[in-house]
């Protein structure tokens, strides 16, 4: 986040997903699943307190569909879980997490 806001993007099954945000010391910062996301397209974007009051000014079109966090970080990790109900679902599951992406936000 020092360098800009990320955004984490994934096309996840429609199953329980859940992606939970940690500060550098593995401190779970926030967490989010499928139901609270009501969809099962993954659009977050995580933003410190900072860059929110830059972005308050001339928000991008890009932001207005993703779910936008803010946190007080500058280094952290995300991880996303899926749910596999049964073996026939673990390559659907493999192939949703394979589809996230993590990117600069603007």
């Amino acid at each position: 986040l020092a360098d800009g806001p990320l955004q984490i993007s994934a096309a996840l099954p429609d199953s329980f997903w859940s992606i939970a945000v940690f500060d550098r010391r593995g401190r779970n910062a926030y967490s989010l699943n499928d139901r609270a996301a009501e969809r099962s397209e993954l659009d977050l974007v995580i933003i410190t307190p900072v860059q929110m009051a830059q972005l308050r000014q001339d928000p991008p079109e890009a932001l207005e569909t993703a779910i936008v966090v803010e946190l007080p970080l500058d280094t952290g990790f995300a991880l996303i879980r899926v749910f596999v109900n049964d073996d026939t679902m673990l390559p659907r599951a493999r192939a949703a997490l394979d589809s996230a992406e993590c990117s600069n936000a603007i």
